[in-house]
């Protein structure tokens, strides 16, 4: 037998018990039926927007676009609810605290690049001992996982959390998968690839929070900018814009475990999931194929497909973007982690916020 096909049929035996699950998955997807469990919850618990106005009178803000009140309304805010007004307003100001130190810290950046302008900004890194089949088998093996829990507690059936909405029982079917999926890449990158955390920016260094919660800032008004070219774009269009499922769940639930269910996912689970996969794995294989900027552009792409919302597709690119060159500028993974988990922690604050102020 030829060494190659030697080489193939070991490679084969080696990784058999991934390659029946990606085809399982494959076949989940492309066959009629139902369909395997989306790498979030991005397509679950897709509802209605509610109602711009509540029956009592009271002036509510859509899931859509919550800052949507005209100046009466406002006024009768402070008359209805004072305590609500005034976190509405102390929310503003915070919003353009943050807006307006993330236009300083781009400006400074950019004043920088200027500065280094004919001189190469990214530094060598070590070599990457995981390739392309290794993202894939991690992502195939995340949906199978998925969608094996669904399969064992499906939507409406009877089980813990009880009263939990069809989105609150997809994020608490996520959980297991979702740190198990964390310890196998984990897993992969030590004991399969003999590859060190410190190589691979996994492990916290001094300026990664610091630097995260910079990057946090920084991303704000871009993040910004790009979501009002979007609504544009699709208001033109005529099409409408769905919110994240997540933020529509927060603003309507009435359970307070499934509330804290979705804080915790929204701020903790999921960017250190998406991280590790996205900026920890996905992105040193296309850098070493494709370069910084194919690998920033193609990593981000992947991560605004992943979230399945069309009408949010720009601003999560630009988050992507984002989020890929913090990694490539700190080598440490954990600085986009805390940048993403702020974003998401502020964006779930600001909604609760809202809630207690509008309803």
């Amino acid at each position: 037998m030829p060494a190659s096909q030697s080489g193939f049929v070991a490679w084969l035996c080696r990784e058999s018990i991934y390659v029946v699950v990606t085809l399982a998955v494959v076949l989940m997807v492309t066959l009629p039926g139902e369909k395997v469990s989306n790498a979030g919850p991005e397509q679950h618990g897709q509802a209605e927007i509610a109602e711009d106005r509540q029956e009592d009178g009271k002036p509510k803000a859509s899931a859509n676009n919550p800052f949507n009140l005209s100046a009466e309304e406002i006024e009768k805010l402070w008359v209805t609810h004072p305590l609500g007004a005034l976190a509405l307003a102390a929310l503003g100001v915070a919003m353009m605290t943050a807006f307006l130190a993330g236009c300083g810290i781009l400006a400074w950046w950019a004043i920088g690049v200027f500065r280094r302008a004919g001189t190469d900004v990214f530094s060598d890194w070590p070599p990457c001992r995981w390739g392309l089949w290794d993202v894939v088998k991690t992502f195939s093996l995340y949906l199978f996982l998925c969608q094996a829990a669904a399969m064992a507690w499906p939507p409406g059936a009877t089980g813990p959390g009880p009263g939990l909405s069809e989105l609150g029982q997809t994020l608490l079917l996520h959980v297991p998968a979702t740190i198990l999926i964390c310890l196998f890449m984990g897993h992969l990158l030590t004991v399969q690839k003999r590859h060190s955390f410190e190589e691979a920016g996994w492990i916290p260094r001094s300026p990664s929070v610091a630097a995260g919660v910079l990057g946090y800032l920084a991303i704000l008004p871009l993040v910004a900018g790009a979501a009002a070219v979007n609504t544009w774009i699709f208001e033109y269009l005529g099409e409408p814009i769905l919110p994240h499922p997540v933020a529509t769940e927060l603003q309507t639930t009435r359970s307070i475990s499934e509330a804290a269910a979705l804080l915790v996912f929204a701020c903790a689970l999921a960017p250190i999931w998406e991280e590790l996969f996205f900026r920890g794995l996905l992105y040193p294989v296309l850098r070493r194929r494709l370069g910084v900027t194919g690998a920033i552009a193609l990593s981000a792409t992947a991560f605004a497909a992943m979230h399945a919302n069309l009408s949010q597709i720009l601003p999560l690119f630009i988050l992507g973007v984002l989020l890929a060159y913090l990694f490539e500028r700190t080598r440490s993974v954990w600085s986009s982690i805390t940048a993403h988990a702020v974003f998401n922690t502020g964006s779930m604050a600001a909604l609760l916020i809202l809630r207690f102020a509008v309803g």
